[in-house]
């Protein structure tokens, strides 16, 4: 993967009056990790949060109620969609 400048100015973000710096460099060395053991498309990303959240589900006690597991499944799905828009193709 290669990461092209357009703009030299880099993206700030503000969240409840705290400003933070995208890394894009950080994000880069995600995907080349992820790279070695699954593909990186928007889609696979999306499909292996689905897969740990069935994990998460299938390995929960037989007594765990769904309250207990709602924030992980909850964060899984945000996480996926997430990532599966971060990049999008230039055209």
């Amino acid at each position: 993967m290669i990461v092209e400048t357009v703009d030299p100015i880099q993206q700030v973000i503000n969240i409840d009056g705290l400003s933070y710096v995208m890394n894009v460099k950080e994000y880069e060395s995600f995907i080349k990790q992820c790279e070695k053991f699954m593909e990186t498309d928007g889609d696979s990303i999306l499909t292996m949060t689905q897969i740990i959240s069935d994990q998460l589900i299938d390995s929960a006690k037989d007594n765990t109620k769904v309250a207990e597991l709602r924030p992980q499944l909850k964060f899984l799905r945000e996480l996926g969609f997430f990532m599966k828009v971060l990049l999008v193709p230039v055209d």
